[in-house]
């Protein structure tokens, strides 16, 4: 902060010095007064880029906790909700190029967004950032984007609608209805609806519900710390895909997860 200080009366100093002429002699007024009000406001625009950038890493040194105590207020907070929604809408460049515009995946092995529980998606998000979930993809998106941003994009996707898909094979969704009841409807929800721990299931990809299972059986080394990686090995291929079917076909409740 100290040199954009010395900077700004570097500034002023130097347009002094002009006005008054090489020779030492008065500059017309005119020319004065413009040059003036011209570093005035030069200065006034990198004290507020400054100040700009100081609230910005005044945000990215907050705690973990700290962050996601702040998301729990805006999620809680209606009118803050809808605001964060608007930034959210406005914030997901980069993140509508895969997960789609309105949470639905554009490649079959890339997870829907849509109606996901807010604070699932922003813990994972953040998981991302500190690299406590690993991701050649992810890791360096998320550190890249504000954690205030990371808020908008969560509560954002959070707020859109699930759309159910049409499972590969109907003989498979139906034997997998009883394996998603006795071995994922505890932690997941009895529709696959998902929570703030948990994500939802209901309406993913059948592709990606394949892959995510089968990397939790064969390479748990992937996705450690997780009670999955046992649950996933109790399972047959042909569990995987059948579970993997019934969930595809799943459509949950509308209305929103966790903004109810």
């Amino acid at each position: 902060m100290r040199w954009i200080l010395m900077l700004g009366v570097m500034m002023l100093a130097a347009n002094s010095w002009a006005s008054e002429g090489h020779d030492g002699k008065k500059a017309s007024p005119t020319g004065d007064k413009a040059s003036h009000a011209s570093s005035k406001a030069h200065l006034n625009l990198i004290l507020s880029g400054t100040r700009e950038r100081m609230r910005e890493n005044k945000a990215r040194q907050l705690s973990e906790d700290e962050l996601l105590e702040h998301f729990r207020e805006i999620v809680a907070q209606a009118d803050k909700r809808e605001a964060a929604y608007e930034e959210g809408k406005a914030a997901i460049e980069f993140c509508q190029r895969c997960h789609g515009e309105t949470g639905q995946s554009k490649r079959g092995y890339i997870p829907n967004l849509a109606a996901q529980h807010p604070e699932y998606l922003f813990k994972q998000f953040r998981h991302f950032a500190t690299g406590e979930r690993k991701s050649m993809i992810m890791e360096p998106l998320a550190r890249r984007i504000d954690p205030h941003d990371a808020v908008h994009v969560a509560i954002y996707y959070a707020m859109q609608k699930p759309v159910a898909n049409v499972p590969s094979d109907l003989k498979r969704a139906q034997a997998g209805e009883p394996l998603f009841k006795s071995r994922c409807a505890s932690c997941h929800g009895d529709m696959g609806q998902g929570n703030a721990d948990h994500p939802r299931l209901a309406g993913q990809p059948e592709q990606y519900l394949n892959e995510v299972l089968r990397t939790f059986k064969y390479r748990p080394e992937k996705r450690s710390g997780t009670v999955m990686s046992g649950i996933a090995q109790s399972l047959s291929d042909e569990d995987i895909r059948n579970v993997a079917a019934y969930l595809t076909g799943l459509a949950s409740e509308s209305k929103v997860a966790g903004l109810d």
